[in-house]
């Protein structure tokens, strides 16, 4: 009969431990071996070592996670307040100064963009500023130069700033009304000399306004709507005239919001909005 071997306490342990280690505790004993350079770690040294580490790696991604939150943020907050001419890079042409007064009319915003042509017009039309600012003007540059009311085809036709030369028209300002739920309407707005000249003349032209202003507006082509005829608007306050389709849906509003302009644009309520703006300044 064999005799009876007893196990030291220590080996017990280390038998008992060792399936846990080979299976658990293998790949941080290792770990912690390649870290100190040598294979004499004992197990709970290198345990205790693979946990600091963790922790450190640990507490490295968190502070990584915070550094890339905090910039996200920054980034987000950078896009709300930083100047719109840095955003609207992206549409060539088009720079943006905040706040500026006009001599007529003191807007939100004003936009200048080079003056398009013949087949950037639909581009540009596509490029209305809507849902920025309460009022903005467009200011339209030829070579760098502000364009004069005389040279803005092909905006506005030929035949009718040809028809307003007796005028004498120098000053004009183009740009939108954007309402509270951001839905913009274009206007137009010129000065004049002389109240009573300009009103009779702008009833012979009514004819031919929807065609004429029409690329300024952003008016449809429509040869139904060429046909249509202007009619007054009932308001004592803020005497106008409109231009309905057949479904009664205004289209062009116009009128003389004071003594020395003519305001043009596609609804009542940019109207009298543009209107107080002149008249009282808010």
């Amino acid at each position: 009969m064999d005799p009876i071997v007893e196990t030291p306490p220590e080996e017990a342990v280390q038998k008992a431990d060792a399936p846990i280690l080979h299976s658990m505790k293998r790949d941080i004993i290792s770990g912690a071996k390649t870290i100190v350079g040598s294979n004499d770690v004992p197990a709970e040294e290198a345990v205790l070592l693979a946990k600091m580490q963790e922790a450190s790696l640990k507490k490295r991604k968190l502070s990584s996670l915070t550094i890339l939150g905090v910039l996200i943020v920054l980034i987000g907050v950078g896009i709300f307040i930083l100047p719109d001419k840095v955003f609207l890079r992206k549409d060539p042409g088009i720079t943006v100064i905040k706040n500026k007064t006009q001599n007529f009319l003191s807007t939100d915003a004003e936009y200048s963009i080079d003056k398009p042509t013949e087949s950037e017009l639909e581009t540009f039309k596509e490029k209305a500023f809507t849902g920025k600012v309460g009022i903005s003007s467009i200011v339209i540059k030829n070579g760098g130069v502000s364009t004069e009311f005389k040279d803005l085809d092909p905006l506005v036709k030929s035949r009718l700033i040809s028809n307003l030369i007796p005028l004498s028209i120098q000053n004009y300002l183009y740009g939108f009304f954007t309402n509270s739920k951001s839905v913009s309407s274009p206007y137009f707005i010129f000065e004049i000399t002389d109240q009573y000249t300009a009103e009779a003349l702008l009833l012979e032209q009514e004819r031919i306004l929807y065609t004429d202003i029409g690329n300024i507006l952003l008016l449809p082509d429509n040869s139904g709507n060429e046909l249509l005829q202007f009619e007054p608007y009932d308001s004592i306050r803020v005497p106008m005239r409109q231009l309905r389709n057949r479904t009664s849906e205004t289209l062009i509003v116009y009128g003389f919001p004071t003594d020395s302009t003519v305001l043009f644009t596609t609804s009542i309520e940019s109207y009298i909005a543009l209107r107080n703006r002149m008249l009282l300044g808010y």
